[in-house]
Formats: C-alpha cells, structure tokens, sequence
C-alpha cells in the first residue's frame, strides 16, 4: 500500500488551516510561498505581487470585489 486517503486528507486539512492562519494580506498586495522543509515543517516566505510565482491575470484581479 503506497498511500492512505485518510493521511493524505488530514495533511490537506492541516495544511489548508495553515494557510488560514498565516495569509493576511489580499492577493493583489503579497504573494505567499509555501516550501516543505527537508525535515518537516513548512517554510512560508513573503514575495511582492510582481514575483515570479505570481499567476492571478491581470483580468482577474481587475474585476471588482462583489458586496455584501
């Protein structure tokens, strides 16, 4: 057996409330990445939204924020 569902959606679930926690800035404003580290843990680095890894068109973040 090479991989159980149930770690693979705990991982998920974890990782996912991770981000939760640590994202405090709009897309537009910070790029945030996330690295597993060799032993454990996740490494989250700070980047411009100029960056490299930035992949929101330019379409999409020009489209107004709907109100509630």
């Amino acid at each position: 057996k090479y991989w159980d569902p149930k770690i693979c959606l705990k991982f998920g679930d974890e990782f996912l409330k991770f981000i939760h926690r640590t994202v405090r800035n709009d897309y537009d404003k910070t790029i945030y990445k996330f690295e597993r580290r060799a032993f454990g843990g996740v490494s989250v680095t700070e980047l411009p939204p100029t960056s490299e890894y930035a992949f929101l068109p330019d379409w999409y973040k020009a489209i107004p924020e709907i109100k509630q």
